[in-house]
């Protein structure tokens, strides 16, 4: 798509209302990524991947990989917490072929509210293991759903893990979202970026203050950040994905000399 920007900018396999390869090709000319959603464990084999692979190399495309969301990573129930990563680690390996740049994962616990130590423990152990299957825990993004990184901190320095940035999640949650961002720049390999209305997330970025997204923006732009970044403006359909991608435009084209101290994405 672009060189321009230093991050990958992309936007999900779940634009069209199709299965994934009609996604990809839909999308393989219009994104520098396509963030592929298995939301649920893997019950089939992918017959695609062959055809992706060509898609990928031929366009310069990347992938990033959203892991099976609702599994416990951080479950004290050592069951429950094997299977979620042995759901995991399969997702991991099926794609493997695809070379992902990210795979993002959730930090769900059995616990309620608070992460517990013993909750911290178990999800470091999950994510090392997770680290361990992709051979780089770096590109392993923990995603801020129900709790800010900061309460999960002990076990993403511990497996020395990367995060995911969820701009909604972090809005609903009442954070200062560019104070955070700037905290965890440097760790942030993944940003997803969606507007959010009268409580709701994954609305058009025009759900955003101007100012906030402006902000994100070139917070995210510094050379502080990961040089193998991605943003996924994270929409579901294909109208607030485009009116999405116009507010980007937009918002990007508003910040002057922004483009000059930018790196080139990789």
């Amino acid at each position: 798509m672009n060189a321009e920007y230093p991050f990958r900018l992309g936007t999900t396999s779940f634009i069209l209302p199709e299965d994934y390869l009609p996604n990809i090709r839909f999308l393989a000319d219009r994104v520098d990524d396509i963030a592929l959603l298995f939301f649920e464990p893997l019950t089939a084999m992918p017959d695609w991947i062959d055809l992706a692979l060509k898609i990928r190399t031929d366009r310069q495309l990347s992938f990033s990989v959203h892991l099976p969301a609702d599994v416990k990573l951080a479950a004290t129930d050592e069951r429950i917490r094997e299977e979620a990563v042995r759901a995991c680690v399969k997702v991991i390996e099926v794609l493997a072929p695809l070379a992902p740049v990210a795979y993002v994962c959730h930090a769900n616990s059995d616990t309620p509210a608070e992460m517990s130590s013993a909750a911290l423990a178990s999800l470091t152990r999950s994510l090392q293991a997770l680290g361990a299957a992709c051979g780089d825990p770096t590109r392993i993004c923990v995603e801020n759903v129900d709790l800010p990184h900061d309460s999960l901190r002990a076990a993403l320095d511990a497996a020395g893990v990367s995060i995911c940035y969820d701009v909604g999640h972090a809005l609903m949650a009442g954070q200062d979202v560019l104070q955070d961002l700037a905290n965890w720049l440097p760790r942030c390999g993944v940003l997803h970026l969606h507007g959010v209305c009268e409580g709701r997330d994954h609305h058009t970025l025009d759900c955003l203050p101007t100012d906030l997204l402006s902000g994100i923006l070139e917070l995210y732009a510094s050379p502080q950040g990961l040089d193998w970044r991605v943003l996924t403006l994270e929409l579901f359909n294909r109208a607030r994905w485009e009116r999405s991608l116009q507010c980007f435009e937009q918002a990007w084209a508003s910040i002057e000399g922004i483009q000059t101290e930018a790196t080139t994405c990789r």
